[in-house]
């Protein structure tokens, strides 16, 4: 694949010298669209997975003393975890809210009616009904709200999987736009080289001998590009975890996990195979015509 005996002086051909720097360039968005993509979904996974199965009851105290309000947020607790569905109930009481608003309102909250807030946790796939569990909680505590984050879980979940298909669908179009970029300076080339492939064919070199020397000098040409296009989106991958907070290289966590970079570190191959088999089809294709 690598042999540097070449009849025809591909080397030296001016229509193949910035192949190289366009295959960089378009492996270099091929990366960063499918890396975003992956990136974005597992994400959002990660997010939706922290409230999916989950709902928060919001109980007002305004008027009521401490000792009410939890008293009123017990009772509530307790009709929660005798409704079918329900796995547990967690009370989260004054101190624990008042550190959940600290960023907005301060450290000192005393004075504020600050609500009393009820985490429940549901079982999977459980068919709930809120309207009845809004009558219930409701008649404890008069102005409570049920919020329930299946809905806003599903439809980001939703909007993140179009993300990814469109990252999918960009990337591959990047990857056609590089296939036509090497057809276009693998017939350029033999124009250039008509003479030489002429001489060849006459005596007795058959369109398939032709094709590996394109072959041979667009693999190389690919990998180089590839190579190169890719370091630099990893590069600024890297950075970006770096600026995130994350490890640049990690399996669980982290802005790119580690079977990410794996997948990036194939993108090179890709591009010298895709310009290989490109290259070849062309020449065969373009001789045959010619034939």
């Amino acid at each position: 694949m690598f042999d540097r005996h070449q009849e025809i002086p591909l080397a030296h051909d001016r229509a193949g010298r910035l192949l190289p720097w366009i295959i960089a360039l378009m492996i270099f968005l091929a990366v960063l669209a499918t890396a975003g993509a992956m990136i974005l979904l597992r994400s959002v996974g990660n997010l939706t997975g922290g409230l999916s199965g989950t709902m928060t009851v919001h109980l007002p105290t305004g008027g009521m003393s401490d000792a009410e309000a939890d008293k009123r947020s017990a009772r509530a607790a307790n009709v929660l975890r005798r409704t079918p569905g329900v796995t547990r109930v967690r009370v989260l009481g004054r101190d624990r809210v008042a550190k959940l608003v600290a960023p907005w309102l301060g450290e000192d909250t005393r004075g504020l009616p600050l609500p009393r807030l009820l985490d429940v946790s549901l079982e999977r796939g459980a068919s709930i009904n809120l309207g009845e569990i809004r009558r219930q909680v409701r008649t404890i505590v008069p102005g409570a709200a049920v919020v329930d984050h299946q809905r806003f879980v599903q439809g980001i979940f939703d909007l993140s999987q179009w993300v990814f298909l469109c990252g999918l669908l960009v990337a591959f179009v990047v990857l056609v736009a590089c296939a036509l970029t090497i057809i276009f300076a693998t017939r350029t080339s033999l124009r250039i080289h008509h003479n030489v492939t002429e001489v060849l064919n006459l005596i007795g070199a058959q369109d398939s001998y032709v094709a590996k020397q394109f072959e041979r000098h667009t693999f190389r040409q690919g990998l180089i590009g590839g190579a190169a296009g890719t370091l630099a989106a990893a590069v600024l991958l890297a950075a970006l975890s770096a600026f995130a907070g994350g490890p640049m290289i990690a399996v669980d966590g982290g802005l790119v996990p580690v079977w990410l970079w794996v997948l990036i570190a194939t993108f090179p191959f890709l591009s010298a195979f895709l310009a290989r088999f490109t290259a070849r089809f062309t020449v065969l294709r373009t001789l045959a015509r010619m034939g």
